[in-house]
């Protein structure tokens, strides 16, 4: 390059003066073509939030038909949810309630006899386990085999003394007091006397006997009450009419939620229209260059 300069200055001092010409046009051409494709983009930015706002109305216009109908929903609900407290408090406030609530009370009271009366029976037995439960490995080893019967009633009565009532006991006493005299059973003496007094009261006295009586009389005055409560329908209606307020009440909850959050995506939704329509004033002010007043519906 230097030595085309030297050879021909003229020539060469031409060509870089064309040189500089051409680029200062192509510049004023680039100019001349980049102001239009700005504004092109302004204008695109235009469009684009005009259909970004008619798109959040639409959407603003559903959340508010959503919140419309839920709380028309929530409005019948919690209606349908005043009536039922109200048929409940009045089958309550009935003459039927009271009534099943006293034997409801008088089934409870019996049922704590029937459950004092099965302790006092169990307390009579304990003094015996440590025996029978000897007396049962014993022949589960082979070393004192007892009679089917005898089996039989010893594992009723170690498994519930109370149902073992209902055999005849006196084969398994007589086997214990055998047992107990001829030291099979390897008691220390102070436990083998208090085990063999323990049996013989059992077995003899009637403290036992009249607890299986007060028993027996209490689980069917138990049966009477629990008859006479299972004919009256009030307990059934009110079982049903709870079920039902909870169910209306889980319901409300739900729709209750849900409005909450239809209230906050509506929110959002405005906040978010009200940015598009700022960025939109923007964008038409720039595209326009000047200040242009845009009245929105």
């Amino acid at each position: 390059m230097l030595y085309a300069k030297s050879l021909y200055p003229a020539e060469y001092n031409k060509i870089n003066g064309d040189l500089a010409n051409l680029n200062h046009a192509l510049s004023d051409l680039f100019s001349t073509i980049e102001k239009p494709r700005n504004k092109l983009e302004m204008i695109s930015n235009v469009f684009e939030d005009i259909e970004d706002i008619h798109n959040l109305e639409s959407e603003i216009i559903d959340r508010r038909d959503k919140i419309q109908e839920l709380e028309n929903k929530y409005t019948s609900l919690d209606e349908k949810l005043r009536d039922a407290k109200s048929d409940l408090e009045e089958l309550i406030e009935g003459s039927e309630y009271p009534r099943a609530e006293a034997i409801n009370s008088e089934i409870d009271d019996v049922r704590q006899q029937v459950l004092n009366v099965e302790a006092d029976i169990k307390r009579m037995f304990t003094p015996l386990s440590k025996a029978l439960s000897r007396m049962k490995k014993q022949d589960e080893n082979g070393i004192h085999t007892l009679s089917p019967q005898v089996r039989n009633i010893l594992g009723i009565v170690m498994k519930d003394p109370v149902s073992a009532l209902d055999h005849n006991l006196d084969p398994l006493y007589d086997e214990l007091i055998m047992r107990l005299k001829d030291d099979s059973l390897g008691l220390k003496d102070k436990k083998k006397d208090k085990t063999l007094e323990q049996v013989h009261s059992i077995k003899t006295l009637s403290s036992l006997t009249s607890l299986y009586e007060d028993k027996k009389k209490y689980d069917n005055r138990l049966k009477q009450l629990r008859g006479q409560l299972d004919r009256m329908d009030v307990y059934r209606q009110k079982t049903s009419m709870e079920k039902d307020i909870s169910k209306k009440q889980d319901a409300l909850a739900s729709i209750q939620d849900k409005l909450e959050d239809e209230t906050k995506h509506l929110e959002s939704l405005k906040e978010q229209l009200e940015n598009t329509k700022s960025k939109l004033i923007s964008h038409v002010n720039d595209a326009f260059e000047e200040d242009i007043e845009i009245n929105f519906r």
